[in-house]
């Protein structure tokens, strides 16, 4: 799951479909979310061509819109996704990244045969460096100060489970709903409204986002007294 926070440029993915004739670069990633990284870290790159078989990602020099038609043509392996408003000052943030996590990090229990997986909390923003690392977790805290430095409006959610070949991938909305979620994890605030507050993204396939009424994290506190990342999560949004 990678989780990504946003305050001016956006993303436009299309599964099944790639730019042509336009890699400047090429390089194999492990997965869809490190070819996007490295692209937004790229001010040369404007779109991205990520094959889901082999890996390999093609960092673009052009945007959908900025080609001849003909270039965009059909690839039902690959994810093409193109940055919007890549002439502005801003950008996707990664504010965490979980890989085979076991659902024991995500429900905040404690795994007493693991005791590596014991959860580490910081204020400090900086240590989003360290995003890759299952056990460290920026707290409500650190994510209010990035909040308030960067000013980021939208949170992005993007998970691949390689066993069904299914994608989740929503972003929250401009809007009272998506301002909520927002919220949700920069303030202690209550548990927000799923339905209604997140945009569903082109390459999403799954059945998840379709079924945001049946949501929700039984058994967990739903009085907003959750105060860490890492549980919100696995609760998502909890009120229906």
């Amino acid at each position: 799951m990678v989780i990504t926070a946003n305050n001016c440029e956006d993303k436009s993915s299309e599964l099944g479909f790639k730019l042509a004739r336009h890699a400047y670069s090429s390089t194999v990633v492990p997965e869809y979310p490190a070819c996007l990284e490295l692209c937004l870290d790229d001010a040369k790159c404007h779109s991205i061509n990520f094959d889901l078989s082999s890996g390999n990602c093609d960092f673009n020099n052009a945007s959908k819109a900025a080609v001849m038609h003909g270039d965009f043509v059909k690839d039902s392996n690959t994810i093409f996704s193109d940055i919007v408003g890549r002439e502005t000052k801003g950008g996707w943030t990664l504010i965490k990244q979980l890989q085979n996590t076991p659902s024991i990090l995500l429900t905040g229990a404690v795994n007493k045969g693991h005791p590596s997986m014991a959860p580490t909390y910081t204020d400090d923003y900086k240590d989003l460096s360290k995003y890759r690392n299952n056990s460290l977790f920026l707290s409500v805290t650190g994510l209010k100060k990035l909040r308030e430095d960067m000013g980021f409006d939208e949170v992005r959610f993007y998970c691949y489970k390689k066993k069904v070949g299914k994608v989740i991938h929503i972003k929250t909305n401009k809007d009272s709903l998506g301002e909520a979620v927002v919220k949700f994890y920069t303030v202690n605030a209550i548990f927000p409204k799923a339905c209604g507050s997140f945009t569903i993204l082109p390459d999403d396939t799954s059945e998840l986002s379709r079924r945001c009424n049946d949501w929700g994290c039984p058994g967990i506190l739903r009085n907003g007294g959750i105060r860490h990342l890492r549980m919100r999560i696995a609760c998502m949004y909890t009120q229906r």
